[in-house]
């Protein structure tokens, strides 16, 4: 994860497979194979099986830990503001598959099920406020979807 990503994990008590999840993500929304550069010399890419790309927004894995389902999402924070919106409704989604679900920011735990969009919006920008700013200073105001590790190839550095 670099400068120009934030991610979170959703903890959902379920009974339900990371297979099964995944085939839900598949009927709801727009499911993409993630790719990812290789760091090779040449600029080639690499197919990561075990995550996704959901409505080109974001990257997601989905793994098991005894009766727990960790879902991990990450973003880029080229559209920040508008995606915590729509990364809210997709995390209600998700959390409705269980019956208690905890959301994990960085170094904070919470109880998801109490949070509401404004709730959660906090808990996201109380732990990325100094690395949105950052990347903020670095590359502006930007208002599009692009992966995070797309993000290097979509956009310069702002000029001073």
């Amino acid at each position: 994860m670099g400068m120009e990503s934030y991610f979170f994990t959703l903890e959902v008590k379920c009974a339900l497979t990371p297979d099964t999840i995944r085939r839900a993500f598949e009927n709801k929304y727009s499911v993409s194979k993630y790719s990812r550069p290789s760091g090779c010399l040449f600029k080639r890419r690499v197919v990561d099986d075990d995550r996704f790309v959901i409505d080109k927004k974001a990257v997601v894995d989905i793994a098991s830990v005894q009766e727990t389902i960790k879902v991990v999402f990450e973003l880029c924070f080229s559209n920040f503001e508008r995606n915590l919106g729509y990364i809210f409704d997709v995390s209600k989604w998700v959390s409705s598959f269980g019956s208690e679900t905890k959301l994990t920011v960085l170094n904070s735990q919470c109880d998801f099920d109490m949070l509401d969009i404004d709730g959660f919006k906090a808990v996201i920008n109380r732990e990325y406020s100094e690395k949105l700013r950052l990347f903020r200073d670095e590359y502006g105001e930007t208002d599009e979807d692009i992966l995070p590790h797309d993000f290097y190839d979509g956009k310069k550095r702002k000029r001073y």
